[in-house]
């Protein structure tokens, strides 16, 4: 929740404890930032990265592609490594995600029985339960959920084998051999000035 509170997504203010002995505060959340925070913490329970969520409140591009995602990796499962899904739940989650439903104010269902960030010790995520059960996903599904979890170079060594006549999946294969071809050049090229 703190880097939730840090991106900006969620406004709050911070009332400072008095007769401490070193400067402390609490940080206090408006009711009417509640349901974004609700919807906030589900979505941090796909995607990891405080960035990614609050583009999926900013931008309806960043929302849509994210619903896809969402949609390729939970459509047909019961449970990611052991955390329960509601079918019902993933449905009408998916489809408020899918829609230009105003998440500041519209609750997204809650498809979990336990939320990812208190089923496992250290797993906080759906994208890190994937990787756990990596076993049985598809290259395409392994390849995405790396490269959601910021482990490019894991990306990048599924994507080169995915073939894919998903839309989603291709964008995503190409951004990744993308990131990396120009993560790899750059490092080339710190290599070219450090060896001169």
């Amino acid at each position: 929740m703190e880097s939730l509170m840090r991106s900006g997504l969620i406004e709050y203010t911070e009332v400072p404890i008095e007769y401490t002995v070193k400067p402390r505060s609490h940080k206090y959340i408006a009711r009417d930032q509640l349901t974004k925070l609700h919807n906030a913490v589900l979505l941090h329970a796909f995607f990891p990265m405080p960035k990614v969520i609050k583009g999926i409140f900013t931008a309806p591009s960043a929302r849509l592609e994210h619903a896809k995602i969402a949609s390729l990796l939970l459509t047909d499962r019961n449970s990611v490594a052991g955390i329960g899904l509601l079918r019902q739940e993933v449905l009408r989650f998916l489809d408020v995600l899918a829609s230009d439903a105003d998440l500041s104010i519209d609750t997204l269902p809650n498809p979990f029985q336990e939320l990812p960030q208190l089923s496992f010790n250290g797993v906080s995520n759906v994208m890190q339960a994937l990787l756990l059960q990596s076993a049985s996903l598809s290259n395409a599904d392994s390849m995405i959920a790396h490269y959601l979890s910021d482990d490019l170079e894991k990306a990048y060594a599924f994507a080169v084998d995915v073939e894919s006549n998903n839309e989603i999946v291709n964008i995503y294969k190409q951004r990744i051999l993308q990131a990396y071809t120009a993560a790899s050049e750059f490092d080339q090229l710190l290599d070219q000035i450090i060896d001169h």
